[in-house]
């Protein structure tokens, strides 16, 4: 019989906590309001480190860190000096962040 190793172990837990924290980095950078290359460029660092951690299971790290991004944005939307600026910094980091971690994971594996 061949046993697979758990699906939630310590290690996706551990980096379970960098996505949270990655997550906030990428609000915090979006709600300071530098534009959008900064908040893009923090999100696909971001995503890539996910995918290299977790080769297999990076996917599930991004959804974690972009669900922490869109939610932390629903709830600070009004602390926001530009609106149309961070709307468009984190949407578009949301999906950067998915394709970080796709990307992360390819060369992590490849590598």
């Amino acid at each position: 019989m061949n046993s697979s190793p758990p699906f939630f172990d310590r290690g996706l837990l551990l980096h379970g906590v960098l996505a949270l924290l990655g997550g906030l980095l990428v609000l915090l950078v979006a709600r300071q309001g530098y534009g959008i290359h900064v908040p893009y460029l923090v999100a696909v660092l971001s995503g890539l480190s996910l995918g290299w951690l977790q080769p297999r299971k990076g996917w599930l790290l991004a959804l974690v860190q972009v669900t922490v991004l869109l939610v932390g944005y629903a709830m600070l939307l009004d602390q926001f000096a530009r609106k149309d600026l961070a709307a468009f910094s984190v949407f578009g980091s949301a999906g950067l962040i998915l394709v970080g971690g796709l990307l992360g994971g390819v060369l992590k594996r490849h590598l």
